[in-house]
C-alpha cells in the first residue's frame, strides 16, 4: 500500500515538475496574470468592508461619511468585479494564445518517430482542448483559489475583532466544512470519473461498430453487435446513475451541515447580543462573514476540482512542449555532389523486438535508376524513411559520398530529395498550390504544364472547369488515388532534386499512365539518382539495379537479368508479374 501511495506521489510530482518546465518554454504573459490576481484580491478586500459598514448603519451611524463610504464600497466592488472579469478574459485569451503557439511549434518540430507515438486526434487535442483548459486554470482558476483562501482567512479574522468566541466557532465550522467538502469532492470526482470512463468505452464500441457496419452486415452479426452496444450503454447508465445519486446525497449532507452551521451562528450571535458582548449590527456583520466564508469554501473546492481534473491534460501538454525538437540546424553543411548512397550493416526496428532491417548493406550508385523489391514487411519503405532521416538506424550507418549522413545538416540533407510517398495526402488549397508545394524557385506556366504532362496529370486537370485553380478538399479526398499520385509526381518533377524517391508511385495508375510516367521518369533521371519501391515487375525490371529484400535482409542485388539467373524469389515474382508487397 505504501508503495502505491509513493508511486502516486511520484506521478503527481512528475506532473507538476513537467508543468514548471513547460512554463519556462512558453511565453506566458506574467504581467497580465499578476494584474488579474491583484484586481481579484482587491475586489475581495473591498467586499470584506461591506459587513463592517453595514453594521455601522444598522447601529444608527447614518452620517454622510459612513453612507458615502458604504456606497463607495458597493460601487467599488462592482467596478473591480467588472474589471476582474474583463482582465481574466483578456489574460485567458493571451495565455491560451501563448500555449497554442508553443504547442503547435513543438508538434511541428517533433521527429516523425515522436509524432507516430501519438494519435493524430490526440495531437490536435493538445493544441485545442488542452491549451484552453490550462489557460483557464492559470488565468481564472488559480486567481479564484487565491481569492477564496484570502476571503476565508479574512472572514475568520474579522469575526475575531468582534468577540474571541466567534473566532472559535468559525474555525470549528471551517474545519467541519472543509473536511466535508473534501470528502464530497473526492467521492463525487471518483464516481464521475468512472462514469466518464464508461462513456468513453461506450463511445469507442459504438464508433467501432458504425465504422465497420458493412462487415457486420456481411457476416449477419447485427444481433451480436447490438447486444454488445446495449451492454456498453447499460454499463454507462449504471455508472452515471450511481454517480448522480451519491453526489446528490452528499450534496444534501453538505447542505444540511451548512444549515446547521448557520443555525449555530444565529444562536450564538443572539446569545452574545443578549449578554451585551456584541450589538445587533455586529451580529449581522458576523452572519455576513460566515456566509462569505461558507460560499468561499464551496467555490474553493469547485475550482480546486477543476484544477485537479486538469492534471492529465497538463501532463500531456507539458510532455509535448518539453520534448526536444528535431535538430535541423546543426551538423556539417552539405553541397550536393551526386555521390553514392551506401547502407553499411544497417539494422532498424520500430521499437519492437523484431528487426525490420537486419545488417543490411548495399550501394546505390549516383545517377542510376534503382528499384527496391521484396515481400510485404521486408523493409522497402523503411529504407526510404531512413534515407530521408525520418528515423536513425539502430546499428550501422548510411553514407553519402563517403560521409556519415548523421553528421550532416538535416535541412541540407533533405534538400537532396524529391519524394512521392505511397499514400499521397494533398494540402487544402488549389491543384496549382499543391504542385508547387515545397518548390523553392520561380516556375513558369510552361514548366508547370510540362511537369503535369510528364506526370500524366494534365489528362484530368484539363477536364476540370477551373483547371489548375480547382480547389482541393481536405487530404485531397475529392480526387482519386491515381490523380493524387499524378499531382505528387508532377510536384517531384518540379522540385528537381538530385535524388528522386518513389514509393509505389504507380500503384494507382492505369497501365497506359504507368508506362507514360515511367518513360518520363527515365527521361528526367539521366542526371539524377532515382530510387523506386514498387510491386509491379513492369516497373522493377526497367531499373539499372534491383535490391531484393527478404525478411529484412538483402536476398539478391543486380539488374533484372542477373536476378532472373540467380534468385529463385525474383524468378517467382517475374513469372507472376507481381512482386508481393
Amino acid at each position: 500500500m505504501a508503495t502505491a501511495v509513493s508511486q502516486k506521489d511520484r506521478k503527481k510530482t512528475k506532473v507538476w515538475r513537467s508543468f514548471f518546465e513547460m512554463l519556462r518554454k512558453v511565453k506566458v504573459p506574467w504581467g497580465w496574470l499578476l494584474l488579474a490576481i491583484l484586481i481579484t484580491l482587491g475586489y475581495s478586500t473591498i467586499m470584506m468592508l461591506f459587513p463592517d459598514y453595514t453594521q455601522q448603519v444598522i447601529n444608527g451611524d447614518v452620517s454622510s461619511k459612513t453612507l458615502v463610504t458604504l456606497v463607495s464600497v458597493i460601487l467599488g466592488s462592482l467596478l473591480l468585479n467588472s474589471a476582474s472579469t474583463a482582465i481574466k478574459g483578456i489574460t485567458d485569451a493571451k495565455v491560451g494564445f501563448a500555449m497554442e503557439q508553443a504547442a503547435w511549434k513543438s508538434i511541428s518540430g517533433l521527429t516523425l518517430s515522436d509524432i507516430e507515438k501519438e494519435n493524430t486526434k490526440e495531437l490536435i487535442s493538445r493544441v485545442t482542448t488542452d491549451t484552453r483548459s490550462i489557460s483557464q486554470m492559470l488565468s481564472m482558476r488559480i486567481p479564484y483559489l487565491l481569492q477564496y483562501v484570502y476571503t476565508i482567512v479574512a472572514s475568520v479574522m474579522m469575526a475575531n475583532s468582534y468577540d474571541g468566541s466567534l473566532l472559535i466557532t468559525l474555525v470549528l465550522l471551517l474545519v467541519a466544512q472543509v473536511i466535508l467538502a473534501s470528502i464530497v469532492g473526492r467521492v463525487s470526482f471518483n464516481l464521475q470519473n468512472k462514469a466518464q470512463k464508461k462513456l468513453a468505452e461506450m463511445t469507442k464500441i459504438i464508433a467501432e461498430i458504425i465504422a465497420n457496419i458493412s462487415v457486420v452486415k456481411i457476416f449477419s452479426s447485427e444481433r451480436k453487435e447490438t447486444e454488445r452496444g446495449d451492454k456498453a450503454i447499460k454499463s454507462y447508465y449504471r455508472a452515471s446513475l450511481i454517480a448522480e445519486s451519491v453526489s446528490n446525497g452528499l450534496f444534501r449532507c453538505s447542505y444540511l451541515v451548512n444549515v446547521l452551521g448557520m443555525l449555530i451562528v444565529i444562536i450564538q450571535g443572539g446569545h452574545l447580543v443578549t449578554q451585551g458582548r456584541i450589538d445587533i449590527g455586529q451580529w449581522i456583520a458576523y452572519f455576513m462573514y460566515y456566509q462569505m466564508m461558507t460560499d468561499s469554501i464551496k467555490m474553493f473546492f469547485f475550482n480546486w476540482k477543476e484544477v485537479y481534473s486538469c492534471q492529465g491534460k497538463l501532463h500531456r501538454l507539458a510532455e509535448i512542449i518539453t520534448t526536444p525538437e528535431e535538430d535541423i540546424e546543426s551538423g556539417e553543411h552539405l553541397t550536393p555532389c551526386k555521390g553514392d548512397f551506401t547502407f553499411d550493416n544497417v539494422s532498424f526496428s520500430y521499437g519492437s523486438e523484431r528487426k525490420i532491417l537486419n545488417n543490411v548493406s548495399f550501394r546505390i550508385p549516383a545517377g542510376k535508376f534503382v528499384a527496391i523489391a521484396g515481400m510485404n514487411g521486408a523493409g522497402k519503405t523503411t529504407i526510404l524513411s531512413l534515407l530521408e532521416r525520418f528515423y536513425c538506424p539502430d546499428e550501422g550507418k548510411i553514407t553519402y559520398a563517403g560521409k556519415d549522413v548523421s553528421t550532416l545538416n538535416l535541412a541540407d540533407w533533405r534538400a537532396l530529395f524529391s519524394y512521392v510517398p505511397q499514400d499521397v495526402r494533398l494540402m487544402s488549397g488549389t491543384i496549382r498550390e499543391n504542385i508547387l508545394y515545397g518548390v523553392d524557385r520561380a516556375v513558369s506556366e510552361d514548366e508547370l504544364r510540362a511537369a503535369c504532362k510528364k506526370a500524366r496529370a494534365d489528362r484530368f486537370i484539363d477536364k476540370l472547369p477551373d483547371g489548375l485553380e480547382t480547389r482541393v478538399d481536405e487530404f485531397g479526398d475529392n480526387f482519386s488515388g491515381g490523380q493524387r499520385q499524378q499531382i505528387a509526381i508532377a510536384r517531384a518533377i518540379l522540385r528537381d532534386r538530385e535524388c528522386l524517391l518513389l514509393d509505389e508511385f504507380t500503384s494507382n495508375l492505369d497501365p497506359e499512365a504507368e508506362a507514360h510516367v515511367l518513360d518520363a521518369i527515365r527521361e528526367i533521371s539521366d542526371d539524377k539518382t532515382v530510387i523506386v519501391v514498387a510491386h509491379k515487375i513492369s516497373t522493377i525490371e526497367k531499373a539499372d539495379s534491383i535490391i531484393l529484400l527478404d525478411q529484412g535482409e538483402v536476398e539478391a542485388a543486380g539488374d533484372n537479368d542477373r536476378l532472373i539467373r540467380e534468385s529463385k524469389v525474383y524468378r517467382t515474382m517475374a513469372a507472376t508479374r507481381f512482386a508481393t508487397v
